[in-house]
């Protein structure tokens, strides 16, 4: 069983959308449950949560009971990344997960955020924001400006540190 807490204890509510690793260790899924990392929210609010088979340890990657759905969710082969939009057309954000590191190693609004998708190495993410929908990528491991996305950059140095530079 998979959408369950770390206790071990099963979800109080409808868990979906999986996405597994290539080893099988981790787990990307959606679920309405609000009992499976700690408690929060207001059940029946969709969120998104990371399981890490081989740590028994279940990670709420949202965890808001007011906003809308996760629209997308994407997960490098290996399960080290996770990239993730949230929110509504008007209110959204992308989101980075290192599982290894177990934190969110990036984020930032973007307008309109529908549809993420984290490259197999982790290091490129590509989405689709605004009106009307533009496809942006983002090179998480250059110093280079992002393609059709100005506002955006953040370059991943070693142990996973972030600098961001909205200029």
């Amino acid at each position: 069983m998979v959408s369950v807490n770390t206790n071990g204890g099963f979800g109080n509510h409808d868990s979906y959308s999986p996405t597994i690793s290539s080893d099988g260790r981790y787990v990307l899924f959606h679920s309405l449950a609000q009992n499976l990392a700690g408690t929060f929210g207001g059940l029946g609010t969709e969120n998104l949560f990371l399981r890490d088979r081989l740590a028994g340890q279940t990670y709420a990657l949202t965890t808001d009971n007011t906003a809308p759905s996760t629209q997308s969710a994407s997960m490098t082969p290996d399960g080290h990344f996770c990239g993730l939009c949230w929110g509504s057309l008007l209110i959204s954000k992308l989101f980075i997960w290192n599982s290894q590191l177990t934190s969110l190693i990036y984020t930032n609004s973007v307008a309109g955020l529908s549809v993420v998708s984290i490259s197999p190495d982790g290091q490129t993410v590509a989405y689709l924001a605004g009106s009307p929908l533009t496809l942006s990528v983002v090179n998480l491991a250059s110093n280079s400006k992002p393609w059709s996305a100005p506002e955006l950059f953040c370059r991943i140095q070693d142990c996973g540190s972030v600098l961001m530079d909205d200029s």
